[in-house]
């Protein structure tokens, strides 16, 4: 009923329009940064913005890993980059997959969120995975902290690897099966119907 896709967003440009009429609904696409070592090619991002609008993907979200040191000083950056390319624009705790890392990087979106609180005009609570999405008027912000209370009690999401599996939980990393390998599938569905 609904599939989405999260990229980079460099070849949207190109494939946009075959990806729409394949089946794809909408799309996020992940720039953690405008301005620092990390950036990604903003104008191929922004090319594939346009691009992805053009074919009808909608809605268009923008991800901002928001990492201490890295990228915390760009929140407002990034909010006018959501909003002079329409799009929503969703700020993420880091989820810790390697200690050392999360430890040094994690930053708490606890204080944007009230910040952004203040702000909105309307806030919305979406139901999938209980966050919150603020209307500052030209430019809507979601928030997504994974340790937030009930951030798991709706979620129905399969999501598929770009290496070619299925992965049914996004907080955990031993979750994943092979749908390339017929015996990893095949114990799976047994897995699932004992």
């Amino acid at each position: 009923e609904d599939i989405s896709l999260v990229t980079n967003g460099i070849l949207l440009e190109k494939y946009a329009k075959s990806l729409k009429k394949a089946g794809l609904n909408r799309i996020n696409i992940g720039c953690d940064s405008l301005t620092s070592p990390y950036l990604k090619n903003k104008n191929n991002i922004v090319r594939g913005l346009k691009a992805a609008k053009n074919a009808g993907l909608h809605p268009i979200k923008i991800n901002m890993v928001v990492l201490k040191g890295i990228n915390d000083d760009e929140i407002e950056k990034m909010i006018e980059f959501a909003k002079e390319n329409d799009a929503i624009l969703q700020l993420i705790e880091l989820i810790n997959t390697n200690n050392e890392f999360y430890n040094k990087h994690y930053f708490s979106l606890e204080k944007i969120e009230e910040e952004l609180e203040k702000k909105a005009s309307l806030i919305i609570k979406r139901k999938m995975h209980n966050r919150k999405q603020y209307d500052l008027g030209d430019v809507k912000v979601e928030v997504v902290r994974p340790f937030h209370n009930q951030f798991c009690k709706y979620c129905r999401r399969l999501r598929v690897t770009s290496d070619g599996k299925i992965k049914t939980c996004l907080l955990r990393n031993d979750n994943l099966i092979d749908f390339t390998n017929k015996e990893s599938l095949l114990e799976a569905i047994k897995l699932k119907e004992a």
